[in-house]
């Protein structure tokens, strides 16, 4: 795998050893090839060998670059005319404009202007190389996006979307418009960026990782657009603006047909999956992402540049610390590692089998990387192009590919960054010191990728195309001028070319002329029903996916488009199948709307993205369906947890009695346990219980589910049952009251069981809601585990009566405040409700507790000792593992510890004294407020228009809006103060030693595997 160079052949000589590597002779200075032990570096040992690396000239670079076979490079623009250039766009006359990110990767001092920018360039002789510069535009911070727009362009500039354009011809913008303002702008590594265009006639950036809450510049006094872990997305024309799926890094790419697709650091390509506007329609439906993986992180790549020093020095210290493994991602020179700019290719300046590829620059590793792209169902399926090689790579580690575009030439531009370094973060902090991070802002390439028998075509000019010429280009083998022509005709608004675009629709032979004629007549304000159901049977299964979505635009349907659609179901490709199941949620209920979501759940049951869909598509037909099923009984594709998701919803919209009604005319025997799980869970989710539905049902049907009772009773009295029938047993006990399992519960809890199965018969208990649980919770206390003693505390803490109950038991001295943990006192000291906190700063803040000033104090000395890393290993598991995942151990809710290795120790330290100081704003804690008076604390994971998910150290925990009283943040960071109680400086410096040595994990870009496969979803 990879180049045969010595730093990828030798191995780690254990942890007691150093890793000596070679490093070419120019790279530090000597005559000969020297074997260094980069492990050990340390102090002024790093100055001699942390040496500047040259950059090349712009005809020296180009020389450097390894294309595939019968490809062949040019340079389209290069310094002093281009600079840092990041992404670019061309406009419908063939002028370029391009972002700039001079400032990376810093911010301006306070009050210096910042430093981005906005450049035109021209090829005035049409000999391919741009040799006039305009500087359009300066004084933004951190431009990585533009997108043309009515003889000017948008352009991103966080925390602002800006629309500028020059007026007076002198290619200066006269017009600065602030258009959107809000965005995150706390980081250049998470900045917003790629303004694409698509076929809605919206468009779409991506908001990356800074998040923001967004409002239109125009209306202020509007309530502002959150956008955490969301990307965005604006029509021009008419200012409307929303949230959309997405969150990932630097990448925004479209196919022909609309599909879109991201990347982030070691990930090639995810799609973009799940619409939250679909979504939104069911408060009771979440999903962890909107989008997925179609290749896993940190897959091999085929480099031929050197190694950089503070790079070898860096994997170095991580196999040293036994911490990572010379294939892993972040140790590895050899697997995907500063992936920017994922781009499906749509040119025809290349061979035919490029066309519809992805193409993604491996900025760390000068590379750029391919990818096939294939129909597979839902997913797309996506293999390695270039088998033991890449489509393009040097040995010169200046060659930073960040972006690309297809041009009007047809040819691929590859945007070069061209920086010594260009990693900004996760460099240790003695080598950083040594490092000029911004060596090459005086430096840019832009690069064309063509066929070696490629021909040169004269520029563009379709600002001066008629209207019907424009439709005539939708047909073009090249993406910019089919998409430019898309984007004029609506900019134009010529009405005339109405029976053009439908005569294209109907008899164009190249479907994606279809399709962009589709969309133009449906811009223009022309498409009719009989446009869609034309489409509906179009030969191209990317046409009719997006002909089921325009179909939304004559809702509700009737008479042949609501027959041509509901015939959808049987469609012979998924994807299709796919969108009806979220259209299909547009409809009114109707009989046929319940067997058409029925016939897709059972045909497509296996595939968990069609399944999402149809429960989006569900919630006001959720009865109908369930009993649909149940009545039908499949036997294709049975889906347990489908049938506890819409029975969730059944239960979330009838009543205790109606549910007992609905049950007594369809409960059989063999009704799964999932139907009565699911239905005793949307219950709950609407403050209602099983235990009332029991009253209300029929003695035979009641009979009947409390046999199930007593044959989980029998579970739990059974010697030898498996831990899983444990778990089913003390879920399905949930569903009955008190006083019918209370006994067998508790007897359970006084036998011999693991704790995690201790902690679900506690969760049982609770569900009951029984008033005297708290005091039976208070008995168990003493005999529990780590797991059941968080189950106890969850409960406790999330009503105001049972705080006042444990606060009581505190003050006799069972459980002692030091049981209770950091976060839980926390949680106490800092509750919204003033008459709790002030009665927890009684009871639990004793006279000799320290301030954070002078735990500081007492734990300096552990900066000065080695510390036992085995030791701080156990002592991460018990304290911080609740909160961050290491290692593999632990839960994933607060940072990444393992990105942390540009912290120092003394951070370290004060991070874990004093969690406070400094709080990114994504790790805030927030407390909610129900109207059961029940009191939720955590950080907001995810918030749609009807519910918000909180994430806390027990739970994932989704609440609908109707349900919630107040959204209160409290301004502290999740991790909870005095998590160092107890501890000695001896253990502190065994944790600190742990986390410091960890940070040289794989965990720096996530696991990396040995094939390059799809995730499994």
């Amino acid at each position: 795998m990879g180049v045969d160079h010595p730093i990828f052949r030798r191995r780690s000589l254990g942890l007691m050893g150093a890793l000596l590597v070679l490093i070419p002779q120019f790279l530090i200075g000597s005559t000969d090839a020297e074997e260094i032990d980069y492990a050990s570096l340390r102090g002024e040992s790093l100055v001699e060998v942390l040496r500047s690396i040259p950059p090349r000239t712009p005809i020296e670079a180009l020389e450097t670059l390894e294309v595939a076979g019968g490809l062949r490079v040019e340079l389209a623009a290069y310094e002093p005319l281009v600079l840092d250039p990041v992404a670019g766009c061309i406009d419908e006359n063939g002028v370029m404009y391009v972002c700039e990110l001079a400032d990376y990767p810093y911010r301006p001092e306070e009050g210096d202007p910042p430093l981005g920018k906005v450049r035109v360039l021209l090829d005035q002789d049409n000999d391919g190389l741009y040799e006039t510069s305009h500087l359009f535009a300066d004084e933004l911070l951190w431009p990585a996006g533009v997108a043309p727009w009515k003889g000017g362009v948008y352009v991103t500039a966080p925390p602002d979307i800006w629309y500028l354009k020059d007026t007076d011809g002198d290619w200066i913008a006269d017009i600065r418009e602030k258009v959107f303002t809000g965005f995150g702008d706390s980081g250049a590594q998470y900045i917003m960026n790629n303004l694409k265009w698509g076929l809605d006639h919206n468009i779409y950036l991506s908001v990356a990782g800074n998040g923001g809450e967004v409002v239109p510049v125009s209306k202020p006094e509007v309530e502002p657009l959150p956008v955490r872990r969301r990307d965005f997305r604006f029509e021009p024309e008419t200012g409307k603006y929303e949230a959309i799926s997405g969150g990932k890094q630097f990448a925004n790419t479209f196919d022909d047909w609309g599909n879109r697709y991201l990347c982030s650091q070691d990930t090639f390509l995810y799609q973009v999956v799940y619409p939250i506007r679909y979504l939104e329609r069911n408060p009771l439906v979440s999903v962890p992402n909107t989008q997925v993986k179609l290749v896993r992180g940190g897959v091999p790549i085929f480099r031929t540049s050197p190694v950089e020093i503070w790079r070898a020095i860096r994997s170095s210290r991580r196999i040293l610390s036994g911490k990572g493994e010379e294939e892993n991602s972040g140790v590895s020179h050899n697997v995907s590692d500063g992936v920017a700019g994922t781009t499906v290719y749509r040119g025809d300046a290349l061979p035919s089998s490029y066309y519809g590829n992805t193409f993604s620059g491996d900025a760390q590793n000068n590379l750029v990387h391919r990818r096939t792209l294939q129909r597979d169902g839902v997913l797309f399926k996506s293999e390695r192009a270039d088998e033991g090689t890449e489509f393009l790579r040097t040995d010169d580690n200046w060659f930073r590919p960040v972006n690309f575009l297809s041009a009007p030439d047809g040819s691929l531009y590859v945007f070069d960054l061209c920086r010594e370094i260009l990693e900004a973060v996760h460099i240790p902090m003695d080598v950083v010191k040594h490092l000029d991070l911004t060596k090459g802002r005086d430096y840019g390439r832009i690069y064309r990728v063509v066929s070696d028998d490629w021909e040169r075509t004269a520029s563009p000019r379709l600002g001066e195309a008629a209207a019907k010429e424009l439709v005539g280009y939708l047909e073009h083998p090249n993406c910019w001028w089919r998409d430019t022509a898309h984007r004029l005709i609506y900019e134009r608004q010529d009405r005339a070319v109405e029976e053009d675009l439908r005569e294209m629709v109907k008899k164009s032979a190249v479907p994606q002329a279809r399709l962009l004629a589709l969309y133009s007549l449906e811009g223009l304000g022309k498409l009719t029903e009989e446009d869609v159901l034309g489409a509906l049977n179009d030969a191209h299964p990317g046409v009719r996916e997006r002909a089921v979505l325009l179909s939304e635009f004559f809702f509700p349907p009737e008479g042949v488009l609501l027959k041509t659609l509901l015939e959808k179901v049987d469609d012979p490709d998924m994807r299709v199948r796919y969108q009806l199941a979220y259209t299909l949620g547009e409809l009114p209920d109707s009989e046929e709307k319940t067997e058409a979501l029925y016939r897709l759940a059972v045909r497509d049951g296996g595939d968990s993205h069609t399944l999402t869909a149809v429960l989006s598509s569900a919630y006001s037909s959720a009865p109908e369906l369930l009993a649909k099923w149940l009545g039908n009984k499949p036997q294709e594709n049975p889906q347990e947890s489908f049938i506890h998701e819409v029975a969730r919803l059944v239960g979330n919209q009838k009543s205790s009695e109606e549910v007992a009604v609905w049950l007594d005319s369809r409960l059989e025997d063999r009704a799964p346990d999932s139907l009565l799980i699911g239905l005793s869970q949307g219950l709950q989710d609407s403050d209602g219980t099983f235990q009332e539905v029991l009253v209300h049902l029929s003695g035979e049907k009641s009979e009947r589910i409390f046999k199930r009772k007593a044959d989980a009773i029998a579970t739990l009295n059974k010697e030898n049952s498996e831990a899983s029938e444990l778990e089913r047993a003390l879920r399905l006990l949930a569903l009955f009251p008190f006083e019918a399992i209370s006994e067998p519960l508790i007897d359970f809890l006084n036998g011999v069981h693991p704790d995690p199965l201790r902690a679900g018969a506690i969760e049982t208990l609770v569900a009951t809601h029984a008033p005297s649980v708290p005091e039976i919770l208070f008995d168990q206390w003493k005999s529990s585990g780590p797991k059941s003693r968080g189950a106890i505390l969850a409960s406790l803490l999330g009503q105001v009566s049972s705080i006042q109950l444990l606060l009581d038991r505190v003050e006799t001295g069972s459980p002692l405040p030091s049981e209770l943990g950091a976060s839980a006192v926390s949680r106490l000291l800092n509750h919204p409700n003033d008459e709790i906190r002030s009665r927890a700063e009684s009871v639990l803040e004793s006279g000799d507790r320290l301030s954070r000033k002078e735990s500081m104090e007492v734990f300096a000395s552990a900066l000065e000792m080695e510390g036992d890393y085995e030791e701080g290993a156990e002592i991460f598991e018990l304290l911080c593992s609740s909160c961050h995942l290491l290692n593999g151990v632990g839960r994933d809710l607060g940072p990444n510890l393992a990105l942390s290795s540009t912290r120092s120790k003394e951070e370290m330290l004060s991070h874990i004294i004093d969690p406070n100081r400094e709080v990114n704003p994504e790790y805030l804690q927030f407390h909610i407020t129900t109207y059961d008076e029940e009191i939720h604390s955590g950080m907001l994971a995810s918030e749609t228009t009807h519910s918000v998910t909180l994430k806390n150290q027990d739970e994932d925990l989704t609440l609908l809006r109707t349900d919630i009283v107040s959204i209160v943040g409290s301004g502290l960071s999740v991790m909870p103060e005095g998590l160092e109680e107890g501890l000695d400086p001896e253990q502190m410096a065994g944790l600190l030693r742990f986390l410091m040595e960890s940070q040289y994990d794989l965990g720096t870009s996530g696991d990396s595997f040995a094939t390059d496969m799809p995730e499994t979803p």
